[in-house]
């Protein structure tokens, strides 16, 4: 008997791997992914694509608001924590 992964897992495998890795070309493990931070946006039922967009618009929003010092996964990692209470 297998384990079928829930549709919250397959959405973070896609976003991982065909939307992170292949389309927005990091390598394997440069962008962190913490799922917890990830579920209000696939709750709200965007994709993972629409998530991460959503997840780079505001990181630009804050970008041009400070400056920000951090490597990109971090800082992105930074604003979902605090759009997402």
């Amino acid at each position: 008997m297998s384990i079928e992964p829930d549709e919250f897992e397959v959405w973070i495998s896609i976003l991982r791997h065909d939307v992170i890795e292949y389309k927005y070309e990091y390598e394997p493990g440069e962008f962190t992914v913490y799922p917890e931070l990830w579920r209000p946006l696939f709750d709200e039922g965007l994709t993972a694509e629409q998530a991460f967009e959503r997840a780079l618009a505001s990181f630009a929003k804050d970008r041009d608001e400070e400056v920000i010092n951090e490597d990109d996964d971090v800082a992105i990692t930074q604003v979902l924590q605090e759009n997402n209470p």
